[in-house]
């Protein structure tokens, strides 16, 4: 597959492949990756819904249609968080845990992000210095980054509030 594949193309080759059992997430996770990530266009609002709903439905076509990896659920979580569905990404972050997989430091940056823009701090500050380690995920300089600015956001807006109540 071309890493220059449409979004028409694909969509229709994720819809194609709902139906054929050879066609798995496994060996096509940049078709989600397209779709998740195009701008909003009179065919589409969403991207990131769009992919959701895509692996909704070929998940439903049955498990040997679906073989989804860490990739794919990476790109689902993600989904979810640009979507404000942080629940839902925490949902299937657990979905990874229950088969097993180990998790690395891109699907926390996803979480991290989503906390720190809907200012739930202690929640973020919690995944990095606690539950992390504990899946034996060493954070990152990105995941310290995405921790940092939303601490420093943070602040500036306590900074503003302070100047302008004085």
């Amino acid at each position: 597959m071309s890493p220059y594949c449409g979004f028409s193309a694909a969509v229709s080759l994720l819809i194609l492949g709902a139906g054929q059992a050879r066609l798995g997430l496994r060996r096509h996770p940049q078709l989600l990756t397209v779709i998740a990530c195009a701008p909003a266009s009179p065919s589409v609002r969403n991207g990131s819904a769009l992919a959701v709903s895509l692996f909704n439905r070929m998940a439903q076509s049955g498990a040997k249609n679906v073989a989804s990896d860490i990739c794919t659920y990476n790109i689902i979580i993600a989904c979810f968080c640009r979507m404000g569905h942080l629940d839902l990404g925490f949902a299937a972050f657990c979905q990874i845990l229950k088969m097993g997989w180990r998790v690395d430091t891109i699907i926390f940056s996803h979480l991290l992000r989503a906390l720190c823009a809907e200012k739930k701090m202690n929640d973020a500050m919690d995944i990095v210095l606690r539950r992390m380690p504990e899946l034996g995920c060493t954070p990152d300089v990105f995941s310290y980054t995405i921790l940092l600015k939303g601490l420093c956001d943070e602040k500036k807006k306590v900074k503003r509030l302070l100047s302008c109540s004085i």
